[in-house]
């Protein structure tokens, strides 16, 4: 008989690097002015000789002012900063750039004293030179949600859309690997299809098509540094879909950039690089799965040792752990305690995922059908053929909670493995100017190949639209 390790419960954690800060340089500006600081000025000069071979990149610049004045004041003078800096890049050939202005909606410190005020008048340069940035480069321009810490507790955020953040005691570290006491929360949202269609959060897997409860992108900050989860540290969070309609079959799913499209994967160790860092524990976890008798099992690798932990149903749950393989399972204090503070996870909400690192995240399920179709989709504009990017044609399902893109096949677009007799919608944006071609139209995927006439809509009309569609419903 396999002894049973029972453990009492305490939240699951991880180490995961993060990416580079997105930010290339910062110009600042005195109190209600758009006049370059001198030194600013001197370091913008610098970088824009500097970086001759970025001018066939396209560059954002983000203007933002300090919270003195009014709104409109500032966003006014937020402009004229972000004017003053792009006269300098012209002038040194750069000539992609745009600008989105922001007035004092974007702080990165909270306090009124000069210093921070000073930090917050600012333009702020982003060169689009990875695949990464040139896919994020809708919600590098909208303004996220913020909130500031002071201290090393638990917290709990509740967004302006109802999802719910948790993070653990000291969640994240610096460079030196130093938990930091002073931090800001950055979120973005994407938890209705118009979202999801702007931001191009497709939902597919590898070549498995997904079903979606929400998605966001959460990052953390130090100033301009960008932090890191400490190590054996995660963060968990219950999506409104969740807490409407818990569903247990909901994964936690993370996001990687691939040939400028998004791709999930679930977010278990199992994605996951085990890298040998000398005589240091490293422990990685698995999601959580239900069992058909309601119990959860989780998997650990534990110093390249698999155990299986199983979560009873009481309240706190008990959980007892052992190998899979039947091998020694002892652990030593600090092991334990480990798994300890990992149980503790199920004591959040129904519904409520753990997510392993930063960045974007995903509430998903794969969707299970048997039957699929490909639909070739030809767009037109004056009933001639045009040729638009494949991540500019999608396809949604409504009912199914689903988004995905066209695939390019012998030079023509097609939905890929569509699920038959499903009523779906097609969108087709020809670019990112303020009066793209575009058209919506409804269909059923059993009536085969699209034909779909583009038409000139101004960008404000196209988000009307799309703000009209909601997930669970037909489109009208």
């Amino acid at each position: 008989m396999k002894t049973k390790h029972f453990l009492l419960s305490a939240t699951l954690s991880v180490f995961f690097q993060c990416n580079a800060q997105v930010v290339n340089l910062s110009v600042h500006f005195p109190k209600g002015s758009a006049a370059i600081e001198e030194q600013s000025n001197t370091a913008l000069m610098a970088w824009a000789a500097e970086h001759q071979s970025n001018h066939q990149h396209e560059v954002i610049l983000r203007g933002h002012t300090d919270s003195d004045a009014g709104d409109d004041y500032n966003l006014r003078l937020s402009e004229k900063r972000n004017k003053a800096v792009e006269r300098i890049l012209r002038k040194n050939g750069f000539e992609k750039i745009r600008h989105t202005s922001h007035g004092e909606s974007w702080p990165i410190c909270a306090s009124t004293d000069e210093n921070c005020m000073h930090t917050n008048r600012r333009v702020e340069l982003i060169v689009l030179d990875t695949e990464e940035e040139e896919y994020a480069k809708e919600m590098y321009e909208s303004s996220p949600q913020t909130w500031f810490v002071h201290d090393l507790e638990s917290h709990e955020f509740t967004s302006k859309k109802g999802t719910k953040i948790y993070l653990p005691e000291s969640p994240f570290v610096g460079v030196d690997g130093t938990p930091v006491k002073d931090y800001r929360l950055v979120v973005h949202e994407f938890l209705t299809p118009g979202d999801c269609v702007q931001h191009k959060m497709f939902t597919r897997c590898d070549d498995k098509i997904l079903q979606t409860g929400g998605m966001m992108y959460i990052m953390a900050y130090s100033g301009r540094e960008q932090l890191q989860l400490g190590k054996d540290k995660s963060y968990d969070v219950l999506f409104p879909s969740q807490m409407e309609n818990p569903d247990p079959l909901m994964e936690s799913f993370s996001g990687r950039i691939e040939k400028g499209k998004i791709n999930w994967k679930p977010s278990s160790f199992m994605g996951i690089d085990i890298k040998n860092k000398g005589d240091k524990e490293e422990y990685r976890f698995s999601s959580r799965f239900l069992q058909k008798d309601g119990t959860y099992l989780q998997t650990f690798l534990i110093n390249n040792s698999m155990i299986d932990v199983r979560y009873g149903k009481t309240d706190p749950p008990m959980a007892y752990y052992d190998c899979p393989n039947g091998g020694n399972c002892e652990l030593n204090s600090d092991q334990r305690a480990m798994l300890i503070r990992a149980i503790d996870g199920n004591r959040m909400p129904p519904g409520t995922l753990t997510f392993l690192n930063l960045g974007w995240a995903n509430c998903d399920r794969f969707l299970k059908m048997n039957e699929f179709v490909d639909l070739p989709v030809v767009c037109k504009v004056n009933g001639e053929e045009v040729t638009i990017q494949n991540n500019n044609v999608l396809i949604l399902f409504p009912t199914l909670n689903v988004l995905v893109c066209a695939t390019v096949v012998e030079n023509k677009l097609v939905f890929k493995d569509m699920p038959v007799n499903q009523q779906a919608v097609i969108i087709a944006i020809t670019d990112n100017s303020d009066t793209p071609k575009f058209n919506i139209t409804e269909i059923n995927t059993s009536n085969g190949a699209i034909n779909l006439e583009l038409k000139t809509k101004h960008k404000e009309e196209i988000s009307t639209i799309l703000s009209d569609l909601v997930w669970g419903e037909k489109f009208s």
